[in-house]
């Protein structure tokens, strides 16, 4: 949605980083799925509009978060994303090979110089039940908060601000 000048909700917020001081709206609606590539009517894109802006880490921040693309690692939750991420097997699987890979090098490189078998034993139920807790937390549902069907937005607003 834009408005007569072609500005969008994350154009706007751009424009008022700098007299915020901060970037946190503009990261917020990135997370909630805002279009960065959109123009306005003279053909800027959010990013544009950041260059224009006086304060110097603002002006980087911003530039920052409005040039990163996603990447394969954003599901290891290595950054935090600017947007919401869903449900994927791409993160269980790459901790499924780290954590075998893991268990590999263990039981060809350490397990055999040990002189306490029980040693071993200790180590190969605890990477057991590892796996088993993980494979019980991976495929369980988080109980993500889900925005109820029935608010009304104005109601909202006029709970929290009686005029």
């Amino acid at each position: 949605m834009q408005d007569i000048d072609g500005y969008t909700a994350l154009h706007l917020s751009v424009k008022s980083s700098e007299k915020l001081k901060n970037c946190r709206m503009t990261r917020a609606l990135l997370y909630r799925g805002a279009a960065k590539e959109l123009t306005d009517k003279k053909g800027n894109k959010a990013l544009d509009l950041a260059k224009n802006i006086s304060s110097v880490t603002v002006r980087a921040d911003l530039e920052k978060i409005l040039s990163r693309q996603s990447s394969m690692c954003d599901c290891l939750m290595l950054k935090t994303p600017l947007k919401k991420m869903g449900k994927s097997l791409r993160m269980p699987m790459v901790f499924l090979l780290l954590f075998l890979a893991a268990t590999f090098a263990l039981a060809s490189l350490l397990y055999p110089i040990f002189q306490n078998i029980q040693l071993v034993y200790a180590s190969a139920a605890a990477q057991g039940l590892t796996l088993f807790f993980w494979l019980v937390s991976a495929f369980k549902n988080p109980g993500f908060i889900q925005k109820p069907k029935q608010v009304d937005f104005l109601n909202l607003m006029q709970l929290i601000d009686p005029v």
